[in-house]
């Protein structure tokens, strides 16, 4: 929602160069962050929508396809076709294509989003797992509680590389490096 913030990441830097599309000759950064505490991580995985493409399973929504009809049996049929279709609904808002140009594209799953961390479990959700729609739902992004991400985890390497080819040249997302960043400094990056 409109000023929240909540931490985005992925842990494939195709998807993320696919999800932030950088022109030629712009430089990115990839990070490497480790977990600095024991804290178990709660999260809600939007998990109902299978990649588009029918080859490839994304491992994350397969396991929390499998986790959710394990438990769902429990409730009566009408309240199971009630969760099925609000589940399926939420689902279909994260996994829909949007224009980045139109922020109203996103305000369905903005809400949820919102929802799943305000009201589900009484907040205590601290990141959700989602499919990504640049990967034909694929592979996975998370969005995280920004209190949680930096309590928990700590910079370990930074990257920097430059663009050299995006998705509107043949050669597809490809890049330079220049290394480790030398602006990276006390697990800090210095812009």
């Amino acid at each position: 929602m409109k000023q929240n913030s909540i931490l985005y990441a992925t842990d494939n830097p195709i998807t993320a160069l696919d999800e932030m599309r950088p022109k030629v000759g712009q430089m990115i950064t990839i990070s490497t962050w480790k977990r600095k505490t024991d804290y178990d991580v709660t999260v809600a995985s939007i998990f109902k929508n299978s990649p588009t493409n029918n080859l490839v399973s994304n491992g994350m929504t397969l396991r929390a396809q499998i986790e959710y009809h394990k438990i769902k049996n429990q409730h009566n049929d009408n309240l199971l076709k009630l969760i099925e279709d609000i589940t399926q609904f939420i689902c279909d808002c994260f996994s829909k294509e949007v224009n980045d140009d139109n922020h109203f594209d996103y305000f369905l799953s903005s809400h949820y989003a919102n929802q799943i961390f305000t009201v589900l479990q009484n907040g205590e959700v601290d990141a959700i797992f989602y499919p990504s729609v640049r990967q034909s739902l694929e592979l996975t992004n998370i969005a995280m509680k920004p209190e949680v991400f930096k309590n928990n985890y700590e910079l370990e390497y930074v990257e920097e590389n430059i663009i050299t080819g995006d998705l509107t040249t043949n050669s597809g997302w490809t890049m330079i490096g220049s290394g480790e960043s030398s602006t990276f400094n006390n697990g800090t990056i210095v812009w």
